[in-house]
């Protein structure tokens, strides 16, 4: 098989978060700086029988799936941190979306489930008082799963 020419960048990428189960999104791309996603994982079990060498393998159910947003911290009360910490207090559900290829047509968009969608945290601004670097804070959505589309 000959070698792909159509890698992915992440760079215009467009990251979204919902308040109301997705029924409106709002763009917090401008904020984000990395989307990193961890779990999903199919439980597995396994068995060895007197007669075998290898095991017999089973399948089980999906893991739930975890979807960490860090974003730059500012201290505007419309911006994502503001915004997604009251969230989180009250213990409201917020869902997130991306797509590397932003929102044109043909794009791969990636959600979490609405419905079973959890703010697990969303750490509080610190940082090195040496190098100056922006505050940035860390928001992690746990979610039954993380669904694939391709924007219209």
């Amino acid at each position: 098989m000959a070698q792909t020419t159509g890698g992915k960048t992440f760079t215009d990428a467009v990251i979204e978060y919902s308040l109301n189960d997705g029924t409106a999104w709002t763009d917090m791309s401008g904020f984000t700086s990395k989307v990193e996603n961890s779990g999903g994982d199919r439980q597995t079990g396994e068995i060895y029988t007197a007669d075998g060498d290898t095991a017999i393998i089973g399948q089980g159910k999906r893991e739930p799936t975890e979807t960490k947003i860090t974003v730059v911290f500012t201290e505007a009360t419309a911006d994502p941190f503001y915004v997604i910490e009251a969230y989180h207090k009250a213990g409201s559900p917020v869902a997130v979306r991306w797509a590397s290829d932003g929102t044109a047509a043909g794009a791969f968009q990636f959600t979490t489930d609405v419905t079973y969608a959890v703010l697990v945290n969303i750490s509080h601004p610190g940082g090195d008082v040496a190098p100056g670097d922006p505050i940035v804070t860390e928001m992690i959505v746990k979610a039954s799963e993380v669904d694939l589309a391709v924007t219209t």
